[in-house]
């Protein structure tokens, strides 16, 4: 009975962080987002098992599929693509866009980047103990959390379904391809549950700071522009 239990926990733990995006609102809620990537922390074991033995061919090709949207090198490029798009078409809003997007994936690689080396958490391929933490070294080894494609899938995805958010259907798409990059990597062994949660975070509060930090400076300059004059600084 208690097995039971805890399984249908895990399975409403992976329900929730598949289908309920991060809250748009003008105040992020930090508890809740905080107490569930603890709780699935707490059942990191139990997450990578089940995750094992439920994995096959179609969830290894569906998570290669979605891997790539979580890499750099990838994403790098379509935001680049666009950009050059916009520029050429005269779209101010995707050129931002993109430009946002890549202030917001560099961010987050770095934020994560930092943490990995600080943390050296085990792998579930290197560790059958999730609880095996190395903590601060300039090795590159035994680096799982966070998840840095976690990070760049969700600091991409939100910052494109935070302009485009008077188009639903981009959103959903954005947030469900990020989910799925995440998801990939408890499938492909390569994450605990808790790597991905934590990393995904990063990625989304990383990529709200860029947009409303670009969003509040333009209204700065908008409003003092009549106010703009040359000053001669003497030395």
């Amino acid at each position: 009975m208690a097995q039971m239990s805890k399984i249908r926990l895990i399975v409403l733990v992976l329900l929730l962080f598949l289908f309920n995006r991060p809250v748009e609102a003008h105040h992020y809620n930090h508890l809740i987002e905080s107490e569930l990537a603890l709780k699935v922390y707490s059942f990191d074991k139990d997450i990578q098992s089940w995750a094992q033995e439920h994995r096959n061919s179609n969830s290894d090709w569906l998570s290669k599929q979605a891997r790539g949207f979580g890499e750099m090198k990838y994403t790098g490029s379509v935001l680049g693509v666009m950009y050059f798009t916009a520029k050429n078409n005269g779209n101010e809003k995707m050129r931002r866009t993109a430009v946002m997007g890549v202030e917001s994936m560099l961010t987050a690689n770095v934020i994560t980047g930092t943490i990995k080396l600080l943390a050296h958490r085990s792998r579930p391929r290197e560790s059958e103990s999730p609880y095996n933490w190395g903590g601060p070294s300039l090795s590159k080894e035994h680096v799982s959390f966070p998840s840095q494609h976690a990070a760049t899938a969700f600091s991409v995805a939100t910052v494109i379904a935070t302009e485009y958010h008077d188009k639903p259907y981009v959103s959903h798409i954005m947030y469900g391809l990020a989910t799925l990059t995440a998801l990939s990597r408890v499938n492909d062994n390569e994450h605990w549950a808790s790597d991905v949660a934590v990393g995904s975070l990063i990625g989304y509060y990383t990529a709200k700071h860029v947009v409303h930090s670009k969003c509040s400076k333009n209204d700065s300059s908008s409003g003092a522009s009549a106010l703009i004059m040359p000053v001669i600084k003497k030395f």
